[in-house]
């Protein structure tokens, strides 16, 4: 469901790994680490889970590189490069959305979306990518995420979590992006809005909150408050978790939530998530399914 049936029309993609920072590639590769990340700034941020017990290597690996901590994660910088700048920047342009960044055997992995009217954009970027060490794996039609999640998942385990919540009337008839049926990507998050792409199904004008992208395939971006989504993004991003990929759909009544985990993360997550949905009562939110990615097919 959601993930596994998600073709958006006129999409293009592009898949490319960097080495992490040479002075920790070593002791990376000797302990394992594994573990979603980000961009910030010039730098990729590894969220890498706490052991009960940290031998000498490990912290010698953290004192190279932990930036902050949570009580069960440890941000480290893996990776940092003026170049990431100006991607970083190209990713604010409308359509673009991250896929997933993680990092395993030393390498940090990515995969970018976006609509192919940006082709050029992406274009201009992959010189300073191939002089960075960079491995550019595929540019590209968008091709379904299934076989790429269940390769990682063979790496280093993934689940899928579906929630559904039960829309409150008063939201269906006072929020503008409840009036049409749509798929979205959230592509950030503040305390007050999201900004998502959304894949529309119906061919009307869905509203002056929808920004186009693509009008004929009912492609939009838009800002849109929905407290129960801010408060649980919130509540992710304070605990320390990440998600390997996450998608809405909402169906004219019911909003389905989906987000893809590393397995070892997944108890945390259904945890925190299940504090979130007992704020919204109204929202009548349950878990649907819960799938390892083996099973993803």
């Amino acid at each position: 469901m959601l993930i596994r049936n998600f073709y958006p029309r006129n999409y293009f993609m592009i898949k490319f790994q960097i080495p992490i920072n040479s002075s920790i590639f070593a002791l990376s590769r000797e302990l394992l680490l594994n573990g979603m990340c980000f961009m910030e700034d010039s730098r990729i941020i590894g969220v890498i889970n706490k052991e009960s017990e940290e031998k000498r290597d490990f912290l010698m690996f953290l004192s190279k590189t932990k930036i902050r901590e949570t009580p069960d994660y440890y941000y480290c910088s893996l990776y940092e490069n003026i170049n990431l700048k100006s991607f970083s920047k190209i990713l604010d342009s409308p359509s673009f959305f991250t896929d997933y960044i993680y990092f395993d055997n030393g390498t940090i992995n990515f995969r970018i979306s976006y609509h192919r009217k940006y082709n050029s954009l992406v274009s201009k970027i992959l010189p300073e990518l191939v002089n960075n060490e960079t491995d550019i794996e595929y540019v590209g039609v968008y091709k379904n995420l299934r076989d790429d999640l269940n390769l990682i998942s063979k790496n280093f385990g993934l689940k899928s979590i579906l929630f559904k919540t039960s829309v409150p009337e008063y939201y269906l008839k006072n929020d503008k992006s409840a009036q049409v049926k749509w798929s979205r990507i959230v592509r950030g998050f503040s305390s007050e809005n999201l900004e998502s792409v959304y894949f529309i199904e119906e061919s009307n004008e869905p509203g002056d909150i929808f920004a186009p992208i693509d009008k004929d395939a009912n492609i939009y971006q838009a800002r849109t408050e929905n407290p129960l989504l801010i408060r649980e993004e919130e509540a992710i991003k304070a605990e320390g978790l990440k998600p390997v990929a996450a998608m809405n759909y909402f169906d004219g009544k019911d909003l389905w939530i989906q987000y893809i985990l590393m397995e070892r993360d997944s108890s945390k997550f259904i945890s925190r998530y299940g504090e979130v949905l007992r704020e919204f009562p109204e929202w009548n939110g349950y878990i649907y399914e819960i799938e390892n990615l083996e099973d993803f097919t």
